[in-house]
């Protein structure tokens, strides 16, 4: 584990920060998918299924396929 609280527990952390910061609220599970794009973008499908402890590379190519669709839309904006 990374923290000794409950995940319920953390995530109530997480909320109450961001209005207390006055950001917009995000989910813990927000943090690793975000936290696993970049990784896949930087270094590498192998690598960042390691990181994430992911069995099958599929999960971790899910990641990759998000970012993949992200610039493609940016692209799209552009013209």
């Amino acid at each position: 584990r990374l923290f000794a609280i409950a995940r319920i527990s953390y995530g109530n952390a997480i909320k109450r920060a961001c209005e207390k910061a006055g950001v917009k609220p995000f989910t813990p599970h927000a943090l690793r998918h975000t936290t696993a794009t970049r990784l896949v973008d930087i270094v590498g499908l192998e690598a960042a299924q390691q990181v994430l402890g992911h069995s099958q590379a599929a999960m971790t190519r899910h990641y990759s396929k998000s970012a993949e669709k992200q610039a493609l839309d940016a692209v799209r904006k552009l013209g």
